[in-house]
């Protein structure tokens, strides 16, 4: 952009050696490692399809930029590494919570999910002890919770009405979106306008590879562009959740 060149006609040796290579004896050694990659990805590729120009058209160059890479100083194993954002131990604590609180909800969505379904129905479905006496067709929270056998686990959680029901829901909704997060790396955004189908596999040199579906909100994206993120095979709890 600074030279108003194309990136075919950044790869012309002439502006190789003229602006590539000075620039590139300025970057970090971990740009430097990166880019020196991709040149040596690109003159391989020309080498193997003599009608692909997109790269290096001399090897001299590849190694001009491999002796400026030599030269750059490298971390040494021995000295003190970066502090982590989040310590390892935290970051362990946290998946394994999360985990539990999904493996939880999922043992006993199917259950509160026809809670719902009733109550979509019946407005006076599982009401408060309180309330329910004053209604002849009215079972009480307690008798519908027996019923679905959530008694117990909701007691554990200090579940007693549909407030606190809906504040629960509204914490796994968090889990599974920071479960989704820890295992894809996209913006809150684009995991808040995840469809209900987005995860899924495809093979690719005969393993499975698991993936999201879903929308980029990159650059002008504004959740409409499509794509996918790379993900394992443990997210699948998360969306199921969600």
């Amino acid at each position: 952009l600074n030279n108003n060149l194309s990136l075919n006609d950044l790869l012309d040796d002439g502006n190789i050696k003229k602006i590539l290579l000075p620039s590139f004896a300025e970057q970090a050694a971990n740009q430097m490692k990166f880019m020196l990659q991709l040149l040596k990805e690109l003159f391989d590729l020309r080498v193997k399809n003599p009608e692909f120009k997109f790269a290096p058209s001399d090897y001299a160059i590849i190694e001009l930029l491999q002796a400026l890479y030599d030269k750059h100083p490298k971390q040494q194993a021995s000295e003190p590494q970066q502090t982590k954002l989040i310590p390892s131990r935290l970051y362990a604590a946290l998946i394994s919570a999360l985990k539990s609180e999904l493996d939880d909800f999922n043992a006993n969505a199917d259950a509160i999910v026809e809670l719902f379904r009733q109550r979509k129905l019946d407005p006076r479905f599982a009401l408060p002890e309180c309330h329910a006496s004053s209604y002849k067709d009215s079972v009480a929270w307690k008798g519908i919770m027996a019923q679905y056998g959530l008694n117990s686990w909701f007691k554990s959680r200090s579940i007693a009405n549909w407030l606190d029901l809906y504040a629960y829901i509204s914490e796994v909704q968090s889990a599974a979106k920071y479960w989704i997060h820890l295992f894809t790396g996209m913006r809150a955004n684009e995991a808040r306008h995840l469809p209900a189908d987005a995860y899924t596999t495809m093979k690719a040199g005969g393993a499975d590879i698991h993936i999201l579906r879903g929308y980029t909100s990159k650059i002008a994206g504004q959740n409409q562009t499509e794509t996918f993120w790379m993900t394992a095979e443990i997210i699948e709890k998360g969306v199921i959740a969600a």
